[in-house]
């Protein structure tokens, strides 16, 4: 159930994302992160790091989580980080960055900000592909003993059936804010 006025919020800020992230499609060849093979390519950093990009993207995600509990937004570096800081910057939750890997010097942490035992987590991510690396964010997070409430996700390409295998891997419902779909019939819509 959406609160009154909310879907309209909603709308508005949509609108302003579909348009930006329209602008970083590429078509061509491309090899993902995944290693899989693509006709297309949607660079989100180049969109994601503008000044209203960031804020439009913070108020979407405040808008549609205010259901869900949670103090704190998580990702994996560093497709989510622009994400986790837009959350940070205009919704004061906590963030959190999950590494790819443990660093070999320093505290060693895999996942850095502040967060303790049991705290309750929304994960982002820019791009959902495969879902492999927010499948590895969520299990790093259950490994350090958060509970992780929900999924957002900037942009579904709507491959491999990725929003319904990352629900029952982790039992948790996934939020897709932009699909490959809508981006595609927006382009052609204004083109």
């Amino acid at each position: 159930m959406i609160i009154d006025g909310l879907k309209e919020l909603l709308d508005i800020q949509k609108n302003s994302l579909m348009s930006d992230i329209v602008n970083a499609v590429k078509i061509g060849d491309f090899v993902l992160s995944s290693g899989k093979k693509s006709n297309f390519y949607i660079n989100c950093k180049k969109v994601i790091l503008q000044p209203n990009t960031m804020e439009a993207i913070g108020k979407y995600i405040l808008y549609i989580s205010w259901n869900i509990d949670y103090s704190s937004v998580a990702g994996i570096t560093s497709g989510a980080d622009p994400i986790v800081c837009s959350c940070v910057a205009f919704n004061k939750d906590n963030g959190l960055f999950i590494r790819k890997k443990q660093k070999n010097h320093g505290t060693k942490e895999l996942i850095e900000g502040k967060f303790k035992e049991g705290d309750k987590v929304l994960i982002v991510d820019d791009v959902l592909t495969t879902g492999e690396s927010i499948k590895y964010s969520y299990d790093v997070l259950i490994e350090h003993k958060l509970q992780p409430q929900a999924i957002i996700v900037l942009v579904d390409r709507q491959e491999n059936d990725a929003v319904n295998d990352l629900e029952k891997y982790t039992s948790i419902p996934v939020i897709s804010i932009i699909t490959k779909e809508e981006i595609f019939k927006y382009k052609e819509d204004n083109e």
